[in-house]
């Protein structure tokens, strides 16, 4: 892969991350969560989403226009 077609590709990944990241905190902000690690704050979001289904990514999406699943994105570490 040419330098430019890399460049193209992790500016993608880091834009997806960005967006998810924006998702969670959203989450985080919305379910009254202090300051946990993003993989308590991925497993809460996991525990809530089976519990309200696609009403919890409804309410993301109304909040920022955009929704993406955390469990997709990819983590640090």
């Amino acid at each position: 892969m040419d330098a430019s077609r890399y460049k193209d590709y992790m500016l993608g990944l880091m834009f997806y991350k960005f967006l998810s990241d924006k998702t969670l905190e959203t989450f985080r902000n919305n379910a009254g969560l202090g300051r946990i690690s993003e993989s308590e704050l991925v497993e809460a979001y996991t525990q809530n989403r089976e519990e309200l289904g696609e009403e919890l990514d409804k309410m993301i999406q109304q909040a920022l226009g955009y929704f993406v699943a955390p469990n997709t994105c990819i983590k640090n570490g």
